[in-house]
């Protein structure tokens, strides 16, 4: 889904995927970096693939991540990286900004 964010939005987006879900914080995850990165780049929001592709996994009994699921925890995207975004895509962004430092 495209989005379109202004540069408050966008300023604060880069600041929580530097400090929290991107390139080796914290938080990191393939997913969270590149959910982030997606917005930043391209303006898309694409965390129901994202979702979808988790669920299909987990429901696929063939599939490495019904055995073992530790082994694909790079892959999820995170409840507290979606809930950091979707504040600031509601301009809550020091809202967003004192829960990602909570973390």
């Amino acid at each position: 889904m495209k989005v379109q964010i202004n540069q408050h939005q966008y300023n604060a987006l880069r600041k929580i995927w530097l400090y929290c879900f991107g390139n080796n914080s914290k938080h990191c995850t393939m997913a969270n970096h590149k959910f982030i990165q997606n917005i930043l780049e391209r303006g898309e929001d694409n965390r129901e693939a994202y979702i979808q592709g988790y669920v299909n996994m987990k429901e696929d009994k063939d599939h490495i991540f019904y055995s073992q699921p530790e082994k694909h925890a790079e892959h999820i995207l995170s409840e507290d990286c979606i809930k950091s975004v979707d504040l600031i895509l509601e301009n809550k962004i020091d809202e967003s900004i004192k829960f990602t430092k909570s973390l």
